[in-house]
Order: structure tokens, then sequence, then C-alpha cells
């Protein structure tokens, strides 16, 4: 096999399921114990408001009792994917700990790349929370999960 096969040495977790998502909310923390690196596809269907931040937590545990906003890299597709260069992503932009505001554009997708060594010391995974967008914010949002530390075609859950 040549490339990268995401059920045998990945992982595949569903961050926020397709809906219209239209208050606060964070998804459920994804535990880096067994994994390098998560790679986030948030896409977007209606116009997001711009008041629904995205951030990035590093959080202590499950639950999380303790949860620290973290700076992060991303890339922005912001033509319609249904149209011509719709495939085609930015150049590397940084969020601040504040977040990023997604482009006011319809059809358009964000990925997040992050690492396990950008944890807070002593914190076992990442949860992303998106602030009130105060009117309609279709999207939904996976994450997937590389640099498998133990190899597994039916690989253990890391949200609960």
């Amino acid at each position: 096999m040549s490339g990268f096969n995401l059920a045998e040495t990945g992982h595949l977790v569903q961050l926020w399921e397709p809906a219209n998502h239209t208050a606060a909310e964070s998804t459920k923390v994804v535990n880096m114990g067994g994994y390098s690196h998560l790679t986030a596809i948030i896409s977007y269907g209606a116009t997001p408001a711009a008041d629904g931040l995205i951030t990035v937590e590093s959080c202590s545990d499950m639950t999380p009792t303790v949860h620290t906003e973290i700076a992060f890299d991303y890339y922005e597709c912001i033509v319609d994917f249904e149209g011509a260069l719709g495939d085609v992503m930015s150049t590397k932009k940084s969020a601040a700990t504040t977040g990023m505001v997604p482009t006011a554009t319809a059809n358009i997708m964000y990925i997040i790349e992050l690492e396990a060594s950008q944890l807070t010391s002593g914190h076992v995974g990442f949860r992303f929370s998106q602030a009130n967008p105060t009117g309609d914010s279709i999207m939904s949002a996976v994450a997937i999960l590389s640099g498998a530390r133990y190899k597994s075609p039916a690989s253990p859950t890391v949200i609960a």
C-alpha cells in the first residue's frame, strides 16, 4: 500500500455533525495519547456569521476540568467548493489564542493542523469551540488523527 490508510493507521472523529449550529458549543475532547497529529476539517454550507468564532483548547482530561485556548495554524478555502478552484487552500495562516473568525462566504472550508506537542504540559487532548454565531451556521467538522503510536485496523475510541 502507498499513501495513508485512515482506517488502519489513523483515526476519524466527527467533531460536529452536519447541522445548523446556532449556539455556542464545544466538541468532545479528542485524546491525543495514541497519536501525534490532528487535522480538523470544518466545512460551512451557509454563510457563517463572523461572531461564530472558532477556538482550539488544550484540555487536562476528558471532562475537561481545565481547558486553555491555544494558538493554531490553519488553511482556508474561501472559494465556493462547488466552483472553479474550490479545492485550493490558502497559504498557512495563524490564529491567536482568541481564535479564527470564519469568512462570511457560503460553501467554504477550513483545515486546522495541530501537533500533540502543542498541548499544555500534562494535558491529554484538544477540544474545539464555536462562539454563539447569533445566526445560521450550517456546518460540520471531522478530525483525522495520524502518527499513530499503536497501529490497528480497529483503533480504540479517543473521545470517551
